[in-house]
Parts: structure tokens; sequence; C-alpha cells
């Protein structure tokens, strides 16, 4: 838990010493902030959950995802293993928060449920 709590208190210092010297590039600055956040306090669900909301919302198609990545890129960028998120889109399919007609597509069927892990 220290080890945590010490590198969340680095990290907000980093963001705070960009903020202050003016060497932000807004957006990229956010989402990067977004996703060490990510990295450090959410579970496997509530990072999937946050990143299939994250696809959605850069996507044209509403609420279906055309993944750029494999499986294996996803886990990598989310920090977990390919057979978490395996398990974690198989769950929300049961659950009927998404549906997967194939590897690399994902419709978003209950994004308030998704919502609620991103929160």
């Amino acid at each position: 838990m220290k080890f945590l709590l010490l590198n969340m208190k680095l990290i907000m210092w980093f963001f705070n010493l960009v903020w202050d010297k003016r060497f932000m590039f807004c957006k990229n600055v956010i989402l990067m902030k977004k996703l060490l956040l990510l990295l450090l306090i959410k579970n496997a669900q509530e990072r999937v959950a946050a990143f299939l909301l994250e696809m959605a919302d850069r996507s044209q198609a509403g609420g279906a995802i055309e993944l750029p990545m494999s499986r294996q890129d996803i886990a990598d960028y989310l920090g977990l293993t390919i057979e978490t998120v395996s398990r974690t889109l198989t769950h929300f399919e049961t659950a009927a928060a998404i549906e997967l007609p194939r590897s690399r597509r994902i419709v978003l069927r209950n994004r308030s449920a998704l919502n609620k892990l991103n929160a």
C-alpha cells in the first residue's frame, strides 16, 4: 500500500510540474493522467470497461467498436494478462453489457453497466 501511495504522490507531483511549467499538451496530458490512474487504482473489470468506453467515444460507429489492436495488445496496454482480458470480455458478454460478434468487433449493449464500473 505504501508503494501505491508513493507512486501516486510521484505521479501527481509530475503532472503538477508539467502543468506549472506550461509543458502541457492538454488532451494528451489528461489522457496520460487517466491511464496512469487507471493502471494504479482500478481492478481488471474497471480497466477493461474504461478502455471499451474510451474506444467507443473515439469511434464514429456509435455503440460498435472495431478494435485496432489484438487482445494481447489490449492486455499489455492495460497492464493485464491476455487471459484476464478475455475472461473479462466474456463476463461482460454473459452479463449482456457487450456483444462479441468477431474477435476485433465489440458492440456495447449496456453502456450504463460499463459506466458504473468506470466511475
